[in-house]
This record gives C-alpha cells, sequence and structure tokens, in this order.
C-alpha cells in the first residue's frame, strides 16, 4: 500500500512499461551503465516536469538506470528501516508462498 494514497511516480509508470515493452531481452540490463550524459539530461528533464518522450529513447539501459536512480534517491528505502527485521525474519520462515506473503501483509 501506498503512504498517503499517492500514485507510484509518473517517472517509474513511463520507465517500467517503457523496459516491458522494449528492454527485458536486452543483456545486461540493470548491470551496464549508460552514457551519464545522457542519464544527466534525462534526469534532469523529468525534475523540471518535462514530459519525457521514450520512443525518443534506443538505449534500455538510460531507462533502467534512470529506475535505479530514483529508488537510491528515496529518502528512506522502499524496505523501509523499520522493517528491516520483519523481511529478514520472512525471508528464513520456512513455510509455502502464501504463508510468507500473509507474513508480509501483516508486517506492513
Amino acid at each position: 500500500m501506498l503512504r498517503n494514497k499517492q500514485e507510484i511516480p509518473n517517472v517509474i509508470k513511463k520507465a517500467t512499461t517503457w523496459l516491458e515493452e522494449h528492454g527485458l531481452d536486452h543483456v545486461g540490463l540493470f548491470r551496464i551503465s549508460p552514457n551519464f550524459d545522457e542519464l544527466k539530461e534525462l534526469i534532469n528533464s523529468f525534475n523540471e516536469g518535462i514530459d519525457v518522450n521514450f520512443t525518443e529513447i534506443a538505449n534500455p539501459n538510460i531507462v533502467a538506470a534512470l529506475i535505479k536512480y530514483f529508488f537510491r534517491s528515496l529518502p528512506e528505502p522502499l524496505f523501509t528501516y523499520n522493517l528491516y527485521d520483519s523481511f529478514i525474519k520472512n525471508l528464513e520462515l520456512e513455510s509455502d508462498r502464501e504463508e510468507k506473503i500473509s507474513h508480509l501483509r501483516d508486517s506492513i
């Protein structure tokens, strides 16, 4: 569930949709660094509120790096510090998938 009933940020929606359509078969996705100047330009465009047209982007590594940058820039990780112990405990559970999912929901 999202805090304050906020939607998923537009940058994440657009980037993940584009990657699903154009980049999932790309070798090295999320591992190979893109051209830094191109990435910086893309980041600046989003920060300035410009509606970025992903169809003009040819390199999936730039879009993957944008997603990584977004998550690294969050003030608090998605898996929050307060819930860290609960997430680790869930990994150590020797139970089926449904029980693990139930435990995660209870934790959140």
